[in-house]
């Protein structure tokens, strides 16, 4: 027993340990001594993440691990994320009622107790679990291919919730749409509590400066009632504005999708990773696709894998950088902190069990246990390390999300090692 605890032990550090690392190193490279993952470095680092590095890594990823057959047979997986997402953003209340953070820290408390790092992590831990020579799974080769595909498999659906729901709950308010209003693009954003210009506005308010400037109320008044009284007397009849008629589907497609995409603002959802895994399921789906993909034209997913392997390395660097460049800063309590961590690594996991267990009763999963078992991996990982990429993107929290990713995964390797050994006794069981 004392061997297969220090060795479950040694599987499950081991991808922390790699990531605490990478990120040591980042440290240093943003350290004052260094200075060279300096705040304007660290956002074209994370606009690379962004752009290239993430849209390739999904396409590949999808590219390979989707099929039709695969949809049909593990659609449970991407829905088990959603349920994390879901589950965990109803929790992240509970951590804000109680703990009591910042107002306009919520947001991104919400992002950190939702999104899991259901990408690099498992990875690295399911496959290393595999090469055990007692592994309950089945062969080393058989056992690492299905566990790549299935970390896989639910990997892209993480990325479109993140690039979708994280990446637009993370936006400054400033920056999102309200009501029928459309702001142009170099407008002030006098709406904003953070803007110069709304403080003035306030104050003006709650001074007379009409006053300062040398007239009177009485004199005011005057010219109220003089001009009320020249607004009683109508000067032309009222401009009728000829009515707009949206384009027709029939007779003007193009007009009528681009209508679509300006009335819902389709540019937020369609992210480059969110259009990378529509791309990378279509050619998934398509078998002539996929093998055209695969072979004579092999040298795209080729070269879009060695651009997308350089996005995990990248992130952790710019989250090292981060750290160290403000963290003594942050506005967020420890026990918030801590809240999240409770909720990530302890409350997540009971109810993830309990979950794939219903899943499991109604005959919703394939029978292999490999399967359930990353089922019950993806509820059990830290906060996910593109929330402090989006957060850095937006300008927003990006000392508290790093507070957030650094104690999460300092504490991980403890939690994951015990969830581990629950979830085979109880997959076994």
């Amino acid at each position: 027993m004392g061997a297969d605890l220090a060795s479950t032990f040694s599987m499950a550090f081991l991808p922390v340990a790699k990531l605490l690392l990478t990120c040591a190193f980042g440290a240093w490279l943003g350290s004052k001594s260094m200075q060279i993952l300096t705040a304007e470095s660290r956002k074209h680092m994370n606009m690379m993440v962004f752009l290239a590095y993430t849209p390739a890594l999904v396409f590949c990823k999808l590219t390979y691990a989707v099929s039709l057959e695969n949809l049909l047979a593990w659609w449970y997986m991407p829905v088990n994320v959603i349920l994390c997402y879901t589950i965990g953003s109803g929790l992240a209340f509970i951590v804000i009622s109680v703990t009591e953070p910042p107002p306009h820290l919520k947001p991104l408390i919400i992002a950190c107790c939702a999104a899991g790092n259901i990408g690099n992590v498992p990875l690295v831990l399911v496959p290393s679990i595999c090469l055990e020579k007692d592994n309950p799974f089945g062969t080393m080769e058989t056992c690492s291919k299905n566990a790549v595909a299935y970390v896989s498999f639910g990997m892209w659906m993480g990325m479109v919730l993140t690039w979708t729901f994280i990446y637009n709950l993370l936006r400054p308010v400033d920056q999102k749409p309200s009501g029928n209003a459309v702001p142009s693009a170099g407008s002030s954003s006098v709406g904003s509590p953070h803007s110069s210009d709304f403080g003035e506005f306030q104050a003006g308010l709650h001074h007379n400066e009409f006053q300062d400037i040398g007239f009177s109320n009485q004199v005011m008044a005057n010219n109220w009632n003089a001009s009320a009284s020249n607004f009683a007397k109508p000067q032309s009849p009222p401009l009728v504005l000829p009515e707009v008629v949206a384009p027709d589907l029939r007779s003007d497609p193009k007009g009528y999708f681009m209508s679509i995409a300006q009335k819902y603002d389709l540019k937020r959802i369609f992210t480059p990773p969110t259009a990378a895994a529509l791309a990378g399921l279509t050619v998934g789906l398509i078998p002539p696709l996929k093998a055209l993909m695969l072979g004579p034209l092999r040298a795209i997913t080729d070269s879009a894998d060695i651009i997308g392997q350089a996005m995990i390395p990248v992130m952790n660097l710019v989250l090292g950088a981060s750290l160290v460049q403000g963290a003594s800063t942050s506005e967020l309590p420890m026990k918030t902190i801590m809240g999240i961590i409770i909720v990530r690594l302890c409350a997540l996991p009971v109810i993830g069990m309990m979950m794939i267990k219903i899943a499991h009763d109604f005959g919703f999963l394939p029978e292999d246990p490999l399967f359930r078992f990353v089922l019950m991996v993806q509820y059990t990982m830290p906060t996910a390390m593109n929330v402090g990429t989006v957060a850095q993107l937006h300008g927003v929290g990006e000392k508290e999300v790093a507070l957030i990713l650094f104690w999460s995964y300092v504490t991980a390797s403890v939690f994951i090692t015990i969830w581990v050994l629950v979830y085979l006794e109880y997959t076994f069981s």
